[in-house]
């Protein structure tokens, strides 16, 4: 869907930039290009550049960009690997006990 608007847009864009290269009227150019002007925001929203930015906060109190964070340094995968799953302690239990309550019925446990 998003390739097929951006492409109708595209088609604007170039509907209005034939006007503005034939016209000689500048009323009619400035008309144009304000369009234009509206169509990249269109397309730019479209796409998610005005997005929100997503922040995360470190084990420090840090701010950091992004959704994910790679170290830069050398990495222990023994230590990322321990604190990867001290950092998700409980979410299997959690999401279990939400599917309990909704009756949803755990396929990857043996039944009983």
């Amino acid at each position: 869907m998003r390739r097929q608007q951006t492409a109708r847009l595209e088609s604007r864009l170039k509907q209005l930039q034939k006007i503005i290269d034939e016209s000689k009227d500048h009323g009619v150019i400035v008309n144009a290009i304000a369009k234009m002007v509206a169509i990249d925001v269109e397309t730019a929203k479209l796409w998610g550049a005005y997005a929100p930015a997503k922040t995360d906060i470190t084990s420090n109190g840090e701010t950091m960009q992004g959704a994910f964070a790679v170290p830069l340094g050398d990495v222990d995968p023994a230590a990322w690997a321990a604190a990867a799953l001290a950092q998700s302690a409980g979410e299997e239990a959690e999401a279990e006990r939400v599917l309990n309550a909704r009756g949803v019925r755990n396929e990857a446990a043996p039944a009983a």
